[in-house]
């Protein structure tokens, strides 16, 4: 299948499915379920495909000696910080970039980019925190998958030369007919219904024909 023109919009969500196989919309589909794709990761956080962010949620306590003591909420909320922030880490070198690809893939053979990535997730946003009773205290942090993260990964994303199948021998053909001269078609966006087909979420999905 061959578009024209550009695809604007880098994620495709509302048409994708939750991983294993669970899927965003049935035959009746109400509009709140094809607006919330969410893919849970563990205890970790989860990305919001649909609202193109990435959460995640740290729990710390603070240290036995100190527990009762002034000090104690100020380093317990430390603690849940750093831990929402590797598990933040975690979450987005596993986000899928395409059917192949995740972040991780990128990181782990460049430096430059595994520290670009990882000076995003330190700049992620406190959204919650939350004080227990026990002396624990848990937060949620939030980290755009477009606004600083795309900007990293999309450009080796794009410079990667396609493959290129071999060329096959086509019988002969007649001369073609020419065609009338018609204005160009130019595509701003594409939208595929792929229920029931086991469709994950990515960065930057691929249309490779028509099944």
């Amino acid at each position: 299948m061959t578009l024209k023109g550009s695809i604007t919009t880098v994620l495709l969500t509302a048409i994708l499915l939750f991983p294993g196989g669970t899927a965003v919309g049935q035959d009746s589909v109400s509009a709140g379920q094809w607006t919330q794709l969410v893919e849970q990761m563990g205890n970790m956080g989860n990305i919001n495909w649909s609202a193109g962010y990435i959460e995640a949620v740290g729990i710390g306590a603070p240290p036995a000696q100190y527990m009762g003591k002034p000090q104690a909420r100020p380093m317990a909320l430390r603690a849940a910080q750093v831990d929402a922030l590797r598990n933040l880490l975690e979450i987005t070198k596993g986000v899928r970039v395409d059917s192949a690809t995740s972040v991780s893939d990128f990181t782990v053979t460049s430096d430059v980019i595994n520290t670009q990535v990882e000076g995003v997730v330190k700049g992620a946003k406190v959204m919650k925190q939350e004080y227990m009773s026990d002396g624990t205290v848990e937060v949620t942090v939030r980290m755009s998958l477009g606004g600083n993260l795309a900007p990293i990964i999309m450009p080796r994303v794009l410079d990667r030369k396609p493959e290129t199948p071999p060329p096959a021998l086509a019988p002969p053909t007649a001369p073609p007919a020419i065609a009338p001269q018609t204005a160009e078609v130019v595509y701003t966006g594409v939208v595929i219904d792929a229920r029931g087909i086991q469709v994950r979420p990515a960065m930057s999905p691929r249309i490779i024909d028509e099944t």
